[in-house]
């Protein structure tokens, strides 16, 4: 679903957006994990400049002194896969999640329509067959008729418009493009919607997304969040996500979405040096998603007449050049790969690319075991909190047999892979706790979890001084209510307390110790 930003107006919280004077905090009275996959710990961390400056020394004439009061200091959380651009501006105002039958979606679209100006089109978002109990059509849409309206399903694989949008389609052109064959009917998917449909949308103003990133800075803060994977174009880090990095605070490495032409590459350059925002990789498509039935499998679904769909360079045939362009540039190929066929594409792509580089794979729901002898030392980025909604709809996709090897993190670690964690937000929440307790319940433990939401987080995202607390690395850190590495997860989940950035407090629950 596409939740709105939550936490950051709680009574109970406090948001810091003060500058430390002095650039010196001491941090004492605590537990700190240094290192989660050594579970090295210490008792007091200093940080300096924004980066640590010592560890179990006495703190410097000075020094903000921080008593954590016995909690538990981690390195910063990391949300390796989100989209910050696309739940700033693209996902649109009207939130269908909660949705559960036609009466209430179009309430929810009448009331949003009395929000937007009068050349912008009614975007909403976060709708599904599940919670909906069945799919949308176009007569739903056209009880608005004024404007032009787009909504968005929970992937952002798929959309249904209403007429007054279809008036503004080349329907016979777009009718032979991948995911375009129903958009007579007001449905459109993969490349028909993101290509064709979603540029005519008009863009909110900058005032709106300015605003907006804010909002969501706070709550990634919130959530324990230092550092993001963020998969983004352009053209929108030109714009928003470089200029506003200093009044953002959190570090974003990018993944673009352009193609890797020498002209984007040479943009991409131009970040290379800054310590909150710089480039890591490019990002392409294989295939789509399950919910949409358009991630690509090797045999058919069991409820459609279709095994799924490959897109961009995976259907244009010249995958392994995009591959090749991308790794002689320095960068980290990263392909969106969900059903078992495209994730097998992906790993023949990126069996020869130089592990420093990290290819990923992001996503990677269903691995076949024809392609498990190829896991060895492979990147996966996966989203613990899509399992839910994905284990609702797997036996009636693709049957029980494929359903039991979706989701099959234990199996990927098992067989010598890497995983790091995050959310996709905005289709699903950005909490690393709540995704860990997943893939704890999931058959992870605790030090996996964290770390891959920590230390294999970072390197999958090409960012050696995140990821562990050490000397001369960035004074980020979570502080949680209680050691995520011994407590009983079923019973007590840890709660974020404060969070660090570049060694200033950003965000602090309020205590209640004397």
């Amino acid at each position: 679903m596409v939740p709105h930003l939550r936490g950051y107006a709680q009574h109970n919280i406090r948001l810091h957006r003060r500058v430390n004077v002095s650039r010196t905090i001491h941090l004492h009275s605590g537990i700190i994990i240094l290192d989660p996959e050594l579970e090295t710990t210490a008792s007091t961390i200093t940080c300096s400049d924004g980066k640590v400056s010592a560890i179990d020394q006495n703190a410097p004439e000075g020094a903000l002194l921080v008593d954590l009061h016995g909690q538990t200091m981690t390195p910063g959380f990391i949300d390796s896969h989100l989209h910050l651009m696309l739940g700033s501006s693209g996902a649109g105002d009207v939130d269908l999640s909660t949705c559960t039958d036609r009466n209430m979606f179009q309430e929810a679209l009448h009331q949003g329509v009395k929000t937007i100006a009068d050349d912008q089109w009614l975007i909403a978002s976060g709708w599904s067959e599940q919670t909906l109990g069945e799919s949308p059509t176009i007569d739903w849409i056209d009880c608005i008729q004024e404007v032009p309206v787009l909504c968005w399903r929970t992937d952002f694989h798929a959309a249904i418009v209403n007429s007054a949008a279809l008036q503004l389609l080349d329907l016979p052109a777009l009718e032979n493009i991948v995911g375009g064959n129903a958009c007579r009917y007001g449905i459109v998917k993969e490349t028909a919607l993101w290509e064709f449909v979603a540029p005519l949308v008009p863009s909110p103003n900058a005032e709106q997304v300015t605003s907006r990133l804010k909002q969501l800075a706070r709550a990634l803060h919130v959530d324990g969040i230092t550092l993001v994977g963020a998969m983004e174009e352009l053209q929108d880090v030109e714009n928003y996500l470089f200029p506003l990095r200093d009044s953002l605070q959190v570090r974003m490495r990018l993944m673009i979405m352009d193609e890797p032409t020498v002209e984007n590459i040479n943009r991409c350059n131009h970040f290379a040096n800054d310590p909150l925002v710089h480039v890591t990789g490019f990002k392409t498509f294989i295939d789509g998603t399950l919910g949409s039935r358009t991630a690509k499998m090797y045999a058919p679904y069991c409820d459609v007449d279709s095994s799924g769909v490959l897109v961009a360079h995976a259907l244009l045939e010249d995958l392994d050049d995009w591959v090749q362009v991308v790794a002689k540039e320095g960068f980290a190929p990263v392909v969106h790969a969900i059903g078992d066929e495209a994730v097998g594409i992906s790993l023949n792509a990126l069996e020869h690319i130089p592990s420093d580089l990290i290819a990923r794979i992001e996503h990677a729901q269903f691995i076949d075991p024809r392609d498990t002898n190829k896991l060895q030392g492979q990147w996966f980025g996966v989203q613990p909190l899509h399992k839910e909604s994905d284990d609702a709809i797997a036996i009636q996709a693709v049957g029980k047999d494929r359903a039991n090897r979706l989701h099959a993190w234990r199996a990927m670690l098992d067989a010598g892979s890497y995983l790091s964690f995050g959310s996709d937000w905005p289709i699903a929440p950005h909490s690393p706790i709540e995704a860990m307790a997943v893939a704890i319940r999931s058959g992870l433990t605790s030090k996996e979890a964290l770390v891959a939401t920590t230390t294999d987080a970072a390197k999958s995202l090409r960012e050696p001084l995140a990821g562990k607390l050490q000397i001369g690395s960035f004074a980020d850190a979570t502080v949680l209510s209680c050691n995520p590495l011994q407590c009983d997860w079923d019973t007590q989940v840890p709660t974020v307390c404060m969070t660090i950035v570049a060694g200033v407090i950003q965000f602090q629950k309020e205590q209640a110790h004397a």
